[in-house]
């Protein structure tokens, strides 16, 4: 506890955990198999403590963080009178019985920004948990996938003939042969055939890593489709995981619609500067507050000042967006936010400053399908 409380010392939110901790694996390289799940398990328990009982020292909160995951295990209680003297049994001190019941609640500090189809307890519980891997596969490589993950002894369950969830299992090989790819169960749900349908052209404004320009692409295999970011390096990627799985190239291009733009570019010689789209995705930055159960780190550092932030994006986006789009198009908006700023009053104000008329609004995933959460409301210009 005392090596695992000096390394956390040194992590400064400067850059994505996981990748911290990597580094912090490569520079010291006398640590084992065994010593690295422990660390990560231990560091894993402790973000997930949130900003509870934040008077403790840092290795009373990896103690206890571990001990939230591992209740039953006596070589953990045991040291407990170690870690509080004032505390002589082996059992967990009164005071901390919380962080194992219901009434633990680590988003607490937002829960006044929570949308009110949000329910604390539930989200709470939701961020204590571990969450699985959900995969997507390539439906031409659904045999091969599965002789994979059996040849691995995989844990895993099937919800469909393309979607599974896993755990225990490295899908490296897998994913660089395009016949899966990582995939939330809230992601997969958020761009559907019934949204898409009729579509001729089909813009994905954010496309990021290409998750959602993928499922487009599945969902509507006759449209056209074109993605753009405001980095170039994003849209690589992106057009680099069509190739792997197979899939038809999209047109893309780069554009940074926070900010007015008058033509779009893409693959540098094809200019549009009309409202020629039938169906924008408008998968916009955001808090990921949707998604912290994954990267528990970030409910330490985030503060509600940086809503305002986002909010002002995400509203720029759409409102430079929308001029591209067809009278009668469909603009989708996602957000893997559960905060109400981000989400219902984006909504409200799309209708009552852009003119967008709100066709459905829901979330997708959640807690029930264990699952990130993701907010889609679906609109025509």
């Amino acid at each position: 506890m005392r090596i695992a409380a000096e390394l956390i010392a040194g992590f400064s939110f400067k850059q994505p955990f996981h990748l911290w901790l990597q580094e912090i694996f490569r520079q010291h390289k006398q640590f084992g198999s065994k010593d690295r799940k422990f660390y990560r398990e231990v560091f894993y328990g402790y973000w997930k403590l949130g900003k509870t009982i934040s008077q403790l020292t840092a290795e009373q909160r990896l103690l206890l963080g571990l001990i939230r995951l591992q209740p039953e295990n006596e070589q953990l209680t045991e040291l407990l009178p170690v870690m509080f003297p004032s505390h002589t049994s082996s059992s967990i001190p009164v005071d901390f019985k919380h962080l194992l019941g219901e009434n633990w609640n680590p988003y607490k500090p937002f829960s006044a920004l929570l949308s009110d189809k949000i329910n604390l307890t539930d989200i709470n519980l939701w961020f204590g948990g571990k969450a699985p891997v959900w995969v997507k596969i390539n439906p031409r490589n659904r045999e091969e996938m599965i002789t994979y993950l059996n040849r691995n002894a995989a844990e895993y369950e099937e919800y469909g003939p393309l979607i599974i969830k896993c755990d225990n299992v490295n899908l490296d090989e897998a994913i660089l042969r395009g016949w899966c790819r990582i995939q939330d169960m809230s992601s997969q749900e958020s761009i559907t055939e019934s949204i898409l349908l009729g579509s001729e052209l089909i813009w994905d404004t954010c496309c990021g890593a290409g998750g959602k320009s993928m499922l487009a692409s599945e969902a509507n295999p006759h449209a056209t489709l074109y993605i753009s970011d405001t980095r170039s390096q994003m849209v690589h990627n992106a057009l680099m995981r069509f190739s792997a799985e197979g899939k038809p190239r999209p047109f893309s291009g780069t554009a940074d619609l926070s900010h007015p733009v008058q033509k779009l570019i893409f693959d540098d010689s094809m200019v549009i500067s009309k409202p020629v789209f039938d169906t924008l995705i408008c998968d916009v930055p955001c808090s990921g507050s949707g998604t912290w159960r994954r990267t528990p780190e970030m409910l330490h550092v985030f503060s509600d000042s940086e809503l305002k932030l986002f909010t002002e994006k995400q509203r720029n986006i759409v409102t430079n967006a929308v001029k591209f789009l067809k009278q009668g198009g469909k603009l989708i908006y996602l957000t893997c936010s559960v905060f109400s700023a981000e989400n219902e009053e984006n909504t409200k104000y799309f209708q009552e400053e852009i003119g967008l008329i709100l066709d459905s609004e829901s979330y997708c995933g959640g807690s029930e399908k264990d699952a990130d959460y993701i907010y889609r409301a679906v609109f025509r210009k």
